[in-house]
């Protein structure tokens, strides 16, 4: 597995797990407002300050966004290109945000993919103040009461990233969870651990945005050594028949610095995280996934 070395020590906890009971919602993102402020309405509006949401076939009035970037600076592995804007009105493919607390205030992190206007297909981090909607935009939104995403200073990569936190003590029953992983862990083992830790023998990934050393992928063409920033199409988490114990298959998007999109189920153990994974497991019966997965 491709690894890169980061300009820290590495953090003694690899996996950040925070159960909770989850809630799934829709919500209307308003248009002529900066995406951070139309998520952050809606997911407020329902008593959340952090959680997940997923857009498809949205309309941009403005979308500018960066890609990764080798890194030239020793403090950091890799970082993030120019500012790039998209030729409006720009078409979302599919946009995932992780939604928290960045020093105090609502933010919005988010990986996505879009055709502009010029008819070119490209994906990257989207800059949540300066991206605007033409339209109103459906989005799947879920959560975990009492928790969020915190942006706090990570000594690892040197970057401040979303880590998830309790912002207030709820009872309920333990069906969702929040979700950070750390660097050179491989992507598909980690979400494994998680459910492993979490006593539970099937789970659905929600939402997800984070970057890999990388991508390989079960057929197709990847990248190698390139810092790749992605995001998750689908995914879920379940046991084998055979050994029981549970076994990740992960569909994702991922662009690198060159701007070339790859997409594709993920190689189990060789896909190791770059900076951080971000996302939110729902806890499923394994029958009731087997059931979903053999009527798509």
């Amino acid at each position: 597995m491709r690894c890169q070395a980061q300009p820290g020590p590495g953090a003694a906890e690899r996996i950040t797990i925070l159960p909770g009971e989850a809630e799934h919602f829709t919500a209307i993102l308003e248009p002529d407002l900066p995406v951070n402020e139309a998520i952050a309405r809606a997911m407020m509006a329902r008593g959340h300050q952090g959680g997940v949401l997923v857009l498809r076939a949205c309309v941009f009035r403005s979308l500018r966004f960066v890609i990764p970037t080798l890194s030239a600076d020793s403090r950091f592995a890799a970082y993030y290109s120019e500012t790039h804007e998209a030729l409006a009105p720009v078409r979302g493919e599919q946009v995932n945000a992780t939604f928290g607390i960045r020093e105090d205030q609502p933010f919005a992190h988010l990986h996505g993919s879009w055709v502009g206007a010029d008819g070119r297909r490209r994906a990257g981090h989207l800059l949540p103040l300066e991206t605007v909607l033409a339209e109103p935009a459906r989005a799947e939104c879920w959560a975990i009461k009492g928790a969020c995403f915190t942006t706090r200073p990570d000594t690892e990569t040197n970057f401040p990233l979303f880590t998830p936190e309790r912002c207030r003590e709820t009872r309920g029953p333990i069906t969702g969870a929040l979700v950070k992983i750390q660097p050179n862990e491989d992507f598909c083992t980690a979400l494994e651990a998680s459910c492993e830790r979490l006593g539970w023998r099937a789970a659905r990934l929600r939402g997800g945005v984070g970057s890999l050393v990388g991508a390989h992928f079960t057929q197709g063409p990847g990248f190698d050594t390139s810092p790749t920033e992605v995001f998750v199409q689908e995914g879920c988490v379940a046991s084998q028949i055979i050994d029981a114990m549970p076994r990740a298959s992960v569909a994702v998007l991922g662009t690198d610095h060159t701007g070339q999109i790859a997409e594709g189920c993920v190689l189990r153990a060789d896909n190791a995280v770059l900076m951080t994974f971000e996302l939110l497991l729902t806890r499923v019966e394994p029958e009731a996934l087997a059931r979903d997965m053999a009527a798509r």
